[in-house]
C-alpha cells in the first residue's frame, strides 16, 4: 500500500475491498485546500465517483412507498438475502430515509421482496436461489421502475 495518511488511506482501503461500502470518511483534501490551495488526491477523487455511483443504485423511484423483504433467518435458501441486507441497507436507508424498508423474518419463509408503488400497486419478486449480485439487480430494478 502507498504511504497515505489519515482518511486517504481510508480511501484506498475502501477501494481495494478492505473496507466496505457503509464506512465513511471525511475529506482531508478539504483541509489541503484551504491551506495550500491543492487540488484533491486522485483517490478521493475516485472515491467519491463510487459513492456516488452506489447512491445512484438506490435512489428509489418517487413513485415508491414502501419496499418489504421476507426471508428465514436461519434457512439456507435465504443466505445470500441476509448478506445483502446486511451490506446494502444502510446505503439503500442513508439515501432513501423517508421510505419504509421492512425486514420480516419468519421461520421457513422463502426469500421474497415486495415493492409497494403509488395507488396501493405491488409488485414482488422470489429470491431463492439468486446470488447477493442477482439480488442486487432484482431489487434494483423494483425501486427504480415504477408500475
Amino acid at each position: 500500500m502507498p504511504r497515505l495518511k489519515g482518511n486517504c488511506a481510508n480511501a484506498y482501503l475502501f477501494m481495494q475491498g478492505v473496507l466496505d461500502s457503509s464506512s465513511t470518511f471525511i475529506s482531508c483534501c478539504s483541509l489541503q485546500l484551504q491551506l495550500n490551495r491543492e487540488a484533491p488526491c486522485h483517490i478521493h477523487r475516485i472515491g467519491r465517483i463510487i459513492e456516488a455511483k452506489m447512491s445512484a443504485k438506490y435512489a428509489f423511484s418517487q413513485t415508491l412507498k414502501e419496499v418489504r423483504f421476507l426471508f428465514c433467518q436461519t434457512g439456507e435458501s435465504s443466505v445470500a438475502t441476509r448478506s445483502f441486507l446486511t451490506r446494502a441497507y444502510p446505503t439503500m436507508k442513508k439515501n432513501n430515509p423517508q421510505t419504509p424498508i421492512l425486514l420480516r423474518e419468519a421461520a421457513g419463509t422463502l426469500p421474497r421482496v415486495f415493492a409497494r408503488y403509488e395507488f396501493g400497486q405491488e409488485k414482488s419478486a422470489d429470491l431463492s436461489g439468486l446470488s447477493d449480485k442477482q439480488i442486487e439487480e432484482t431489487v434494483t430494478g423494483l425501486v427504480k421502475g415504477g408500475v
